[in-house]
């Protein structure tokens, strides 16, 4: 069966680079709820290249070096938040943990993902009122994205948490697959 739908799912976006995928942070990251009012975001995010945090509150975190500052900022537009808030942590995870060259797998639920991109591009603010509050933006390369989604056994040993954002362990990720994945000889 799973052989059936890896054939079924067409690249819909391919980069013919070589990636080595040794000694890169890997993370796993949402992009919209595909069953809910902003499934676009994926669509968008591919078209151009980019991804997109729902986090933020429409705020600019461009001066903000660590969660406690990320706190302030929401504290300043009297948004209550700690520096242990998932708010705070996603936002600075998203900009000052993710480094250029990072790996990203974009997840659809817990048991499938749909794209595996490169970050490319340092934290930019860049509010879209069709994006809703999805303005929290970093430039990627889709090295592979798919017409459909993949059943994460592809790539993991169990499956995605729920959690919008967070780094991806060696002891989860099937790195051999991995690289089979994005067309790499070895991982």
């Amino acid at each position: 069966k799973r052989i059936c739908v890896l054939d079924q799912a067409v690249v819909e976006k391919s980069s013919q680079a070589q990636i080595d995928i040794s000694n890169r942070k890997i993370w796993k990251m949402s992009l919209g709820d595909t069953q809910g009012d902003d499934s676009y975001i994926y669509e968008h995010c591919i078209d151009q290249n980019e991804l997109r945090l729902g986090y933020g509150s429409n705020l600019d975190f461009s001066g903000a070096d660590d969660s406690e500052q990320i706190a302030k900022i929401y504290q300043r537009e009297e948004i209550e938040a700690k520096t242990q808030d998932y708010r705070v942590t996603s936002v600075n995870i998203f900009k000052n943990r993710i480094n250029n060259g990072d790996l990203i797998v974009v997840s659809n639920g817990n048991k499938k993902f749909r794209a595996i991109g490169e970050v490319t591009g340092d934290y930019e603010f860049k509010p879209d009122d069709s994006l809703m509050n999805y303005s929290q933006c970093r430039s990627v390369i889709w090295h592979k994205a798919w017409d459909r989604s993949l059943p994460n056994d592809q790539l993991l040993y169990k499956t995605f948490s729920q959690m919008t954002l967070y780094q991806l362990k060696p002891k989860v990720l099937r790195a051999d697959k991995l690289a089979e994945l994005l067309g790499t000889a070895d991982g």
